[in-house]
């Protein structure tokens, strides 16, 4: 700051401002019509964002990124009012930069399928400078803090840049509008055409789709997979109510030191506190991903199924295969030089094997269900006399289905050993949780997730709200409708309720493994004929030491020389 204006300052005098470079993230990351297409949103995102940070704190070393979310990140800079005005020795301003770096998203390196002007974010420098904690302290306190919570809470839109769609239109052949972007023509190539959407489009999703299928790892991007042994799967959503904590408010209801005849000098809602906040919460969602939705995996398994002709059908692409009543989704893996080409199947094996009339005993274990549709498909097509089978494109509608198999036979199915993954997690960001698990799993998640709210945020749980959701949906419709619920489910916002305290006990609990819960205060809370029971560590981390810093709540009718109990 002080080169750019040519003002050495004394530390005394030192000002910062924020500055946000924000985007509707949830909308356009949620507008995905399939998984593949939502992830590729994603690490399109992420790769945006990745190079406006090294613009901003390797190219020019202008600040440093003190928040991020799905929405966007927030930098501190210098106290230089034209920021975004100032340009460089091309004569390019920062703001310009900015853009253009942001635009220059992609995935895997590839410039055929950047973000290019799919959305423009939006770009705002805070007008208020500030310097924290008065520098002159303790002597005064003037704190000026940074209104961070005012950047977050400000409700963004991220319009296309039209002078960059124009150009796909330029010289294009007439045609309908892609059916994921919503921006660029269909096609220009056959393939892109046939499943109405675009090239870029068409490619992002080809490329993860090819990266699932080469890669083989316990992950899946196929709702079919994830669905239980009904055909059903769910929308885990979770949110932490963040706000109050990120403008500081609620860090004022901590304390630094042991309170003294009833006083006690809170917190200041430094700007380290505030990230520290916001980065626990990102660890928790985080650690839910890593921890419990991975302790879904239920010892499924996939099936690959080798063709006696090579057959005409797109790489890494989604069919469905008629086998008897029922259909099992597969992609066509091609030939490489370590395995010839085969059919893999993207279904939960023991929905199908319920659909072919198994036995409950065999549906409800993974491992024989994939057995049983194995040897289903080896009696059909493999053994004399054996079937012509029947292969559609997913894609097609009623009506228009054409064999794509004709003259084309299975010579071999193999069960493969290796089990995969029953959950997809969307994404995990500081407020906000979303993940698709099986129907039949998803109260043991919320259960779990609840657990481990109580276990590591009881000290605060009275301001440090959770919401919880879940959507059922069916395997099949479509993922556009079952996310747009779970938005609506974000919308909730919490309001503070007055209860009834209507009993108290301190509890000992020696056997428990967490030290800071070795000693709790179990409140029943009352209120309209409803009675909530609620647990409070009071312990610190050594379950020795009471904490008296954190575990405070506003009672009504106390005494008034202080806000909290």
């Amino acid at each position: 700051g002080a080169l750019l204006t040519g003002n050495p300052l004394d530390a005394k005098d030192l000002r910062w401002r924020l500055l946000a470079v924000r985007v509707n993230g949830l909308d356009y990351l949620l507008n995905a019509a399939r998984i593949p297409d939502l992830l590729a949103r994603k690490e399109l995102l992420e790769d945006s964002l990745n190079r406006v940070r090294h613009l901003l704190e390797v190219t020019y070393p202008l600040g440093s990124e003190v928040y991020r979310d799905e929405n966007g990140s927030v930098y501190v800079v210098p106290d230089v009012a034209d920021l975004l005005e100032r340009t460089n020795s091309a004569n390019v301003r920062l703001w310009d930069h900015i853009l253009a770096e942001f635009a220059q998203g992609t995935v895997k390196g590839k410039s055929k399928v950047e973000l290019d002007g799919e959305m423009i974010p939006y770009l705002e420098l805070e007008q208020r400078p500030w310097w924290g904690q008065d520098p002159n302290w303790p002597n005064t306190s003037n704190d000026k803090l940074p209104g961070i919570g005012d950047l977050l809470s400000r409700k963004i839109t991220s319009p296309a840049n039209a002078g960059q769609i124009e150009r796909y239109w330029q010289n294009a052949e007439p045609a309908d509008i892609c059916t994921v972007c919503r921006l660029r023509p269909q096609g220009p190539s056959q393939k892109a055409k046939e499943r109405n959407v675009c090239d870029v489009c068409e490619q992002r999703r080809a490329d993860r789709s090819q990266e699932w299928a080469t890669s083989q790892t316990d992950k899946t991007i196929w709702n079919d997979e994830v669905a239980d042994v009904n055909g059903r799967l769910a929308l885990i959503v979770g949110h932490f109510g963040l706000k109050r904590w990120l403008d500081g408010t609620m860090v004022q209801t901590l304390v630094v030191n042991e309170p003294q005849n009833g006083q006690a000098v809170t917190k200041n809602p430094t700007f380290a506190r505030l990230r520290r906040i916001w980065e626990t919460t990102h660890i928790f969602w985080n650690e839910v991903q890593t921890d419990i939705l991975k302790d879904l995996s239920d010892d499924r398994r996939r099936l690959k199924i080798y063709l006696d002709k090579p057959p005409r059908l797109r790489p890494f692409h989604a069919y469905d295969l008629t086998v008897g009543a029922a259909e099992l989704s597969v992609v066509w893996v091609p030939p490489e030089a370590n395995h010839e080409g085969y059919l893999i199947s993207i279904d939960n094996l023991s929905y199908l094997a319920r659909q072919l009339n198994a036995e409950p005993d065999i549906y409800k274990d993974p491992a024989a269900a994939a057995i049983f549709v194995e040897d289903r498909l080896r009696e059909k097509f493999v053994n004399p006399p054996r079937q012509q089978p029947i292969l559609y494109n997913s894609d097609t509608q009623a009506g228009q289905k054409e064999n794509l198999l004709h003259n084309i036979f299975i010579r071999d199915v193999d069960y493969q050993t290796n089990q995969y993954a029953t959950a997809i997690p969307i994404f995990a960001e500081p407020r906000t949780l979303m993940a698709l698990v099986p129907a039949d799993k998803a109260l043991e998640v919320v259960q779990a997730i609840k657990t481990k709210y109580e276990r590591e945020m009881g000290k605060v749980r009275n301001r440090l709200p959770l919401h919880l959701g879940v959507v059922y949906a069916g395997r099949r419709m479509p993922l556009t409708a079952v996310i747009e619920s779970g938005q609506h489910m974000l919308a909730f916002r919490t309001e503070s309720q007055v209860w009834k305290v209507n009993s108290v006990a301190k509890e000992n609990n020696t056997n428990v493994q967490d030290n800071h819960r070795r000693q709790t205060v179990e409140l029943t809370l009352k209120r309209d004929g409803r009675e909530v029971p609620l647990s409070i560590p009071v312990m610190m981390g050594d379950g020795q030491t009471e904490d008296v810093w954190y575990p405070y709540w506003r009672v009504e009718g106390k005494p008034t020389e202080r806000g909290r109990w």
